[in-house]
């Protein structure tokens, strides 16, 4: 026998045995009203176990402990003789009662191989109501004042009758040789009252017992929330062979604006990069983020992601490299504190705190150290912030090396027009402190125990188009590269946002910037060289249409935009690493569309043309050289996320 059958049989069993303590007229209706009962009993319990809320093994002692309880409540009552003698005790009537309908002959249910039997009355008989046999008293004359009877309960009313049968608990057996069930009849109102209280007593134990109870799992899970997302790229670099060849035509021997493309010319070695020749790789970027609220007041972040240790712009790994294994770099790990609905206070390794572009700071690009926000509402409609923080670039050493840091803070507000229009803006300030690079001597050659590190802007920091110079001794013949402007750049952003619909947003954001640290006369006294060329100042403006976010099938958004950002406006270590290899000292366009193939899945295509703002060779008096770097990229992005 199946386990479906056996429960068929444990069940009805179970409501049975419960219901032989009701004694009353049966009804056809009644059985079938029965056997949905014990169908629904049954599903409950199977729904339960198929769900994982029960193990099969809690069901079985579920029915068991039922049964057990149900058998001790039903050996107590009359056998089935109470019935038999009960229906054909003689019966009173009012003389104008009309006729009731008697209860139907056995029939049998084949699912569960047991028979049920209604207790037939004699055929001679006229249907009639059968009632309990009550014992007929002798009433004395009518008192003169009349009493109203206190109507006699169903047990008071069995009881003379149940005292004279023969208790036994030996079950029926019909012509078919199975055991007969006698069903009773079970009023609505009964009923009713018995499915309450098998609800409450089954709820109760669910409760205790934390059946399908989310409760039933650790604590921590219910405070934890994973998320993240995939993307391969196909990246095409198309790049013009009118280009300025690697090597020494980037530099005039004291200062470059590109330190990699010319690479270890200026010590006999060959460069390795190439400006001339287009090239195809495939790339891939993997995120995987725990985020877990602590308490109330405490959230914590965690992030694994593809990349590497020097690129600190780009979570991209390039694909090709001999099937190797690919790199798992922690990209976030923070704690943030909430004391107060106005203050958010956070630390460790961050996303971005502050409202900004890839003009200033790459999309992947995350900050290490301390952030503080603090919100005012002025009006329901108008909302102020401020945004503090200190990030350290470089730890102190004491006695050494002076740590290089960024301090920044951020004012600004967001302004709700219309209920579909909002206008956010913010006025920010970045100083990077102890980041300018200062000549080395002979002496400090021979002194100090930092030479040149302290003041270098080493390879895999920096990126492409600020202005460097050479720090090295005059009597050191290797090439160790410094900034030579100062940065403090002062930034104000905006985005004006019109929602049509939450899938057709119309957006316009601006940014612009400048450096105050930039200074030709300040560069002369630190180099001995005075430039004559070189920008402080740049500008992105773009226009977007479409969903802000892509999250189900045929969603979609498209952007154009269009930057100039000179080349000491901004440092270039942590902007947009793709647009002319990274970095500033360029201009042009880019154009990128995403469309959502499946929920939460889409493909993105851009385009990217950029070309040198000025010479990548800083102008002096007497300079002639002149470079050329145009960069096209197109982008194919099949995304993922959940």
């Amino acid at each position: 026998m199946s386990y479906t059958r056996s429960y068929n049989h444990k069940i009805a069993a179970l409501i049975s045995a419960a219901l032989f303590g009701l004694p009353c007229i049966v009804h056809a209706d009644d059985f079938a009203e029965l056997q949905r009962t014990k169908a629904m009993t049954l599903s409950l319990i199977q729904a339960l176990v198929e769900s994982g809320a029960i193990t099969q093994d809690k069901a079985d002692k579920l029915i068991a402990d039922a049964e057990a309880k149900a058998q001790a409540a039903v050996a107590a009552l009359p056998g089935p003789e109470f019935k038999s003698r009960y229906a054909q005790a003689p019966t009173t009537r009012a003389p104008d009662a009309a006729p009731v309908a008697v209860a139907p002959v056995a029939s049998s249910n084949p699912a569960s191989g047991i028979a049920t039997q209604f207790t037939p009355i004699s055929p001679a008989a006229a249907p009639v109501a059968i009632v309990p046999v009550v014992p007929v008293v002798p009433v004395a004359e009518p008192a003169p004042t009349p009493v109203q009877p206190i109507a006699p309960t169903a047990a008071q009313l069995a009881a003379p009758v149940m005292a004279t049968i023969p208790q036994t608990n030996a079950p029926d057996v019909g012509p078919d040789g199975k055991r007969v069930v006698h069903v009773a009849y079970i009023p609505e109102a009964t009923k009713r009252e018995m499915r309450e209280q098998i609800k409450d007593e089954v709820l109760a134990q669910a409760k205790a017992e934390r059946w399908g109870d989310p409760g039933a799992l650790p604590d921590w899970l219910s405070r934890v929330s994973i998320s993240g997302d995939i993307r391969f790229r196909d990246e095409y670099v198309k790049l013009s062979p009118t280009n300025t060849a690697a090597g020494l035509g980037y530099t005039d021997g004291a200062f470059t604006r590109a330190a990699d493309i010319v690479g270890g010319a200026l010590v006999g070695t060959l460069p390795g990069f190439d400006t001339q020749d287009s090239y195809n790789n495939f790339f891939v970027r993997a995120r995987f983020n725990i985020d877990a609220k602590v308490n109330d007041n405490v959230t914590t972040g965690l992030s694994l992601t593809t990349g590497n240790t020097t690129s600190r712009t780009s979570l991209s790994q390039g694909l090709g490299q001999d099937f190797n294994n690919e790199n798992v770099v922690i990209n976030r790990a923070m704690i943030k504190v909430d004391p107060a609905p106005w203050v958010s206070i956070t630390a460790g390794r961050m996303n971005n705190p502050f409202l900004s572009t890839d003009l200033l700071y790459a999309n992947d690009l995350s900050f290490d150290g301390l952030s503080g926000t603090f919100k005012y509402g002025v009006t329901p409609s108008i909302n102020t912030f401020l945004t503090l923080g200190y990030f350290p670039i470089s730890m102190d050493n004491p006695g050494t090396t002076n740590g290089k840091s960024l301090i920044a803070g951020q004012f600004g507000a967001k302004f709700d027009l219309t209920s579909k229009t909002n206008f956010k803006v913010g006025a920010a300030f970045y100083n990077y402190r102890n980041i300018v690079g200062t000549l080395e001597t002979n002496d400090t050659q021979a002194e100090a125990s930092d030479y040149v590190s302290r003041y270098e802007y080493p390879d895999g920091f920096r990126q492409f188009g600020n202005t460097l110079f050479i720090i090295n001794a005059p009597d050191d013949p290797n090439v160790n590269w410094g900034l030579a402007s100062k940065f403090r750049e002062v930034d104000l952003t905006s985005v004006l946002d019109f929602a049509g619909s939450d899938t057709m947003h119309v957006t316009w954001t601006s940014d612009l910037v400048k450096n105050n640290g930039y200074n030709v006369n300040d560069i002369y006294e630190r180099t001995g060289f005075k430039i004559t060329d070189g920008r402080n100042t740049g500008f992105l403006e773009k226009l977007q249409i479409g969903a802000p976010i892509i999250k189900e099938t045929g969603n979609w958004n498209a952007y154009l935009l269009y930057r100039r950002l000179g080349s000491d406006a901004v440092l270039d270590a942590f902007n947009n690493p793709d647009f002319g290899f990274g970095g500033t000292n360029n201009k042009g366009t880019m154009f990128s569309a995403n469309y959502g193939i499946y929920k939460n899945t889409w493909l993105t295509a851009s385009f990217l043309s950029s070309n040198l703002l000025e010479s990548d060779v800083p102008q002096r008096t007497g300079s002639t050289l002149q470079t050329k770097l145009s960069v096209d990229m197109v982008q194919i992005e099949l995304n993922a996320r959940y």
